[in-house]
């Protein structure tokens, strides 16, 4: 045989064996895992994170160690609890039984829930947006305190007392100065009383919006062109008229309300006036700071108070009414 042929021989053999291997080793199976062991079904004592538990031998080797679920004490945000352990590994969540507390809210009493770890919002009742709830009256017949009737303008403050009469309506004292915008406590008491044939009147509600003032929340009434007129079904310019609306304000310090009117405007919180922006004027502004007037006004932190408000549009066509209050200070709460 030539060195050739026997070259080709041999690489032949080769290829066969070499194939013979591949194919040998792709029919090789994995070898068990674990500690070998003598007889099948054969039991030994053995732990995890469980606890104490049993391996079986089968198949020459020890199986995996089976200890019975357990459980130890936990907490979280919501109290005690149970976390289990199954299969070899604790719960990452503790199970604590739902809980409840009671909590309130500036409107009234509730509860709050705790589940998932997790305190839920207090279902105590919410306050609405705030409302200063009152009546407007616009007058039938030409009134001599208003319009062309009138006088000339201009702010007049101390046209009414400095304290709510028992009707809870201001009480007119008159006009001081030279120039008087009234004509006397018998035209003046038509301004906020029902007089059949004189103005007619309909509830009215002012509804506040939420605000910040320099980073305070506020509770905002904002009307440069207030015309409550709508309630009447009217359209064109707004006529002669009044509104006196009441509320009441929680007293918690360090507050400052503000007003601005066109025209006359009377503010009284324990029926004592607060604001007064009385006379026939363009929109005028005041702001009061409460803990200056606690002691003239009788009030009291931590304490609510009575607040009536009193406003007149005499020089139609336009009316201002901007009434701004902390946020805390004024709530409504459901009925």
């Amino acid at each position: 045989m030539s060195d050739h042929t026997s070259r080709v021989a041999a690489l032949a053999v080769s290829s066969v064996l070499a194939m013979a291997f591949e194919v040998h080793c792709g029919a090789r199976t994995a070898l068990p895992t674990g500690d070998p062991c003598a007889i099948d079904g054969t039991e030994r004592a053995c732990n995890n994170v469980c606890g104490a538990g049993k391996e079986t031998c089968k198949d020459g080797f020890w199986g995996v160690c089976v200890a019975p679920p357990a459980s130890r004490a936990c907490s979280n945000t919501c109290g005690e609890g149970v976390q289990s352990c199954v299969a070899g590994a604790w719960s990452p969540d503790c199970t604590v039984p739902v809980a409840t507390r009671p909590c309130t809210s500036v409107c009234g009493a509730g509860t709050e829930t705790c589940a998932d770890d997790t305190w839920q919002p207090c279902d105590a009742p919410s306050p609405r947006p705030p409302t200063l709830r009152g009546t407007v009256r616009r007058f039938l017949v030409q009134q001599p305190d208003f319009l062309d009737t009138c006088c000339s303008g201009g702010p007049q403050p101390g046209i009414v007392a400095f304290d709510l009469g028992s009707d809870g309506k201001p009480v007119y004292v008159g006009t001081p100065g030279p120039v008087s915008t009234t004509h006397g406590a018998f035209y003046f008491n038509e301004w906020y009383n029902d007089v059949p044939g004189i103005n007619e009147s309909m509830p009215s509600e002012l509804a506040f919006t939420a605000s910040l003032d320099g980073g305070a929340e506020q509770s905002v009434f904002d009307a440069p062109s207030f015309d409550p007129f709508m309630v009447f079904g009217d359209g064109g310019a707004i006529p002669d008229f009044t509104l006196e609306a009441h509320g009441e304000i929680l007293y918690v310090g360090g507050e400052t309300y503000s007003f601005s009117s066109d025209d006359d405007l009377w503010v009284f919180i324990n029926r004592r006036l607060a604001v007064d922006l009385g006379g026939l004027h363009p929109p005028l502004s005041a702001s009061i700071d409460l803990d200056s007037l606690a002691a003239t006004l009788g009030i009291v932190k931590g304490q609510s108070f009575l607040l009536d408000l009193f406003y007149a549009n005499r020089e139609p066509p336009g009316a201002t009414l901007v009434i701004g209050i902390p946020e805390t200070d004024l709530w409504a709460c459901p009925l």
